[in-house]
C-alpha cells in the first residue's frame, strides 16, 4: 500500500505560483467545500479538497495493493484516509493513549503508528468514519489541526525521563507553547469536524495573524533540545532551539534555521541541509523568536516550486548574513548573535 502524502502539484503558469497556492488563497481560511463533500455520498474528496484536508490533519490515500483486482472487477480506486495527531512533545496520558487505541479499533484498521515526530497516525479510515476519528481525538483533549499541511507541524521536544528534571520539563512546556502559538486560528476546523457553528459556502474568512491568506509555502518542522540530549536531531529541523542551561534551568535558546534531509531524485537543485545557528533568544522571548522566523518564511519562501520551497533553500540561497539582516525586521528586539552552544 502506498499513500499520496507528498503529491506534487504542477505549477500554474498564469500566476507563477504552484496550484496549491491558488487552492489555499481561494479556500476561505481552509474551508473550501470540505463540509459539503464530507456530507456527500462519494467515498473520496475532490483534488482541491484533498489539499485542504491536509491542514486538518488527514491525507486521502488509495489502497494500491487492491488496484489490480479492483480494475479487473471493473471497480475504481479504493480510497481510504490517514489521520495524524498533533501531540506536542509526544506527551500523552495513559488514559489518552488507551482512548486512541480504542478509536483505532472502532474507526480505523485496528492499528496505530508512532511517527518520527512524536505523534500517532491512524490508517485505513473510510470517509464515513473520518469525522468520528477526528472528533474522537479531540474528545481526548488532543487535536489533528496542523499535523499536516503548509503550517508549523507537530513540535518536538525530548521526553521528561524524571519527575524533577527541570530542563526537560521546560523543553516540553515551551514545545507546547510554540505549538499553540503557531497553530492556525481559522475556525473552519471546529465547524467541519466538531459541530461548531456552520457557515455558508460564501462565508467571510477568518483572520490569520501569523499565516495570512496563503499560509506557508511548505511544511515547517520545529524542535527543541538540550545540548546533552539531542534526541530530536535539532540539525534536521526547519526551526530548532538549543537550550542555554544555567544552574539547572533553561534561560534561553540558540535559534537554528534551515534543516531538512529530503531531496528530489534527479533534481540537482534540491539537497539535504543542516540547520544553522542564526540568533539567540532569552526563554521569555521564545514565542516571538519562533514567530519572527516563520513569518519571514511566509513572506520570502518559494511559492512557485514546491520541490524547492522549504526554508532550507532560503537559507542556502541567501546565506546566513542576509538571513540575519532580513530577520531583524521581524524581531521585536535587536538580534543577538547565537552563543553556538555545543551539542555534546
Amino acid at each position: 500500500m502506498a499513500n499520496e502524502n507528498e503529491t506534487v502539484v504542477d505549477e500554474t503558469p498564469e500566476s507563477g505560483r504552484s496550484a496549491v497556492e491558488i487552492i489555499k488563497e481561494n479556500s476561505r481560511s481552509l474551508r473550501g467545500t470540505l463540509s459539503l463533500e464530507l456530507a456527500g455520498a462519494d467515498d473520496h474528496f475532490s483534488d482541491d479538497s484533498k489539499q485542504l484536508l491536509k491542514f486538518h490533519g488527514s491525507y486521502q490515500q488509495e489502497d494500491r495493493d487492491a488496484r489490480k483486482n479492483r480494475r479487473s472487477d471493473g471497480l475504481g480506486k479504493h480510497y481510504m484516509f490517514m489521520v495524524r495527531g498533533r501531540i506536542p512533545g509526544g506527551k500523552m496520558t495513559a488514559k489518552q493513549y488507551l482512548a486512541l487505541d480504542q478509536l483505532a479499533e472502532s474507526h480505523a484498521n485496528g492499528t496505530i503508528r508512532l511517527t518520527s515526530r512524536q505523534s500517532i497516525q491512524f490508517h485505513g479510515i473510510l470517509k464515513n468514519n473520518l469525522k468520528g476519528v477526528i472528533a474522537g481525538i479531540n474528545e481526548c483533549m488532543l487535536s489533528t489541526l496542523s499535523a499536516c499541511g503548509d503550517v508549523n507541524r507537530n513540535v518536538m521536544a525530548c521526553p521528561v525521563p524524571m519527575k524533577n528534571d527541570k530542563v526537560h520539563q521546560s523543553l516540553q512546556d515551551d514545545a507546547y507553547a510554540i505549538a499553540m502559538h503557531l497553530a492556525p486560528q481559522s475556525t473552519a476546523y471546529h465547524e467541519i469536524w466538531l459541530n461548531g457553528k456552520s457557515l455558508s459556502e460564501t462565508a467571510t474568512e477568518d483572520f490569520e495573524p501569523i499565516y495570512g491568506k496563503l499560509y506557508l509555502p511548505r511544511k515547517f518542522k520545529t524542535g527543541l533540545t538540550a545540548p546533552h540530549d539531542n534526541c530530536i536531531d535539532v540539525f534536521s529541523q526547519d526551526l530548532g532551539f538549543v537550550a542555554d542551561i544555567k544552574n539547572g534551568e533553561v534561560v534561553g535558546y540558540d535559534v537554528l534555521v534551515g534543516g531538512g534531509m529530503g531531496k528530489t531524485h534527479g533534481k540537482a537543485t534540491t539537497f539535504p541541509h543542516l540547520s544553522i545557528p542564526i540568533c539567540y533568544v532569552p526563554r521569555e522571548d521564545v514565542l516571538k523568536g519562533a514567530e519572527a522566523v516563520i513569518t519571514l518564511y511566509r513572506d520570502h519562501g518559494n511559492r512557485a516550486d514546491r520541490k524547492r520551497a522549504r526554508i532550507k533553500y532560503l537559507v542556502a540561497d541567501w546565506g546566513v548574513e542576509k538571513f540575519r539582516e532580513v530577520l531583524k525586521g521581524y524581531l521585536t528586539k535587536p538580534l543577538v548573535l547565537p552563543k553556538n552552544i555545543q551539542i555534546t
